[in-house]
């Protein structure tokens, strides 16, 4: 076989075992869920650093949960479409769990477990609010 048919060859495996772009580009997308497993992951990440007295590992995992990636365009728009006047109290409760996100940083930073504690009562406090409030409509939404 010539050096131009393994070429070939090849080319037309890698694309024929490559995915579509089409289908990439869905995998990159960042759905609702993704992002909450995501806060999960760094709620947990967070317990942990306050259990180890791991100020870095606090400070990190509180840096994503301030940075978390936010759903795609198109989930957004179909949220605030079918949440109509409740979505002010829904983006309310998400502004207190960012703000104690902030807060536990600062307070990680500063290596003061007493900050931390009051910071992090907030956080899941403000988690289990918007999920009582939320977590049914919002799953019934984006179903």
């Amino acid at each position: 076989m010539t050096p131009f048919k393994k070429t070939l060859l090849t080319s037309l495996a890698i694309v024929a075992i490559t995915p579509p772009l089409a289908l990439a580009e869905e995998a990159q997308q960042v759905t609702f869920k993704s992002v909450m497993q995501g806060l999960l992951t760094d709620t947990q990440q967070i317990t942990k650093g306050i259990v180890l007295e791991d100020f870095a590992l606090i400070q990190q995992a509180a840096e994503k949960i301030v940075d978390h990636p936010k759903p795609d365009l198109a989930v957004r728009m179909k949220l605030v479409k079918a949440m109509g006047s409740a979505m002010g109290k829904f983006k309310a409760k998400d502004t207190v769990v960012h703000n104690s996100a902030v807060k536990l940083v600062e307070a990680a930073k500063a290596k003061d477990m007493l900050a931390i504690s009051k910071e992090y009562q907030v956080l899941v406090n403000g988690c289990l609010a918007c999920h009582s409030s939320f977590k049914e409509k919002v799953a019934n939404i984006l179903k």
